[in-house]
């Protein structure tokens, strides 16, 4: 879910905010527990629960082409495991228009 910011007289800026709760398929789940190798996830052993994510961003128009972006996200199970996080990522992003 996203808005403009017009309620504070910014109307080029925009607020987010997103919740994401992913899983992954049992034939899957069984093979990374055995210890298989994957392209993101894999370190010898999974204890499985479902990955869930939420995000809060805000966009501030700095000139007609350039946007500075801060975001925050925070992940309980991230890979998949319940022995892994709670996480924090902080992360701030320039997006110029050309």
């Amino acid at each position: 879910m996203s808005t403009n910011c017009n309620f504070w007289n910014r109307k080029d800026d925009n607020l987010g905010f997103a919740c994401v709760t992913s899983g992954l398929s049992i034939p899957h789940r069984k093979y990374l527990k055995a210890g298989g190798i994957g392209f993101e996830l894999s370190d010898g052993s999974l204890n499985y629960s479902t990955e869930r994510l939420a995000e809060l961003y805000y966009s501030v128009k700095m000139t007609k082409i350039l946007f500075l972006s801060a975001a925050y996200q925070f992940i309980m199970n991230p890979g998949y495991n319940q022995d892994r996080g709670p996480v924090s990522i902080f992360s701030l992003r320039v997006h110029m228009l050309i």
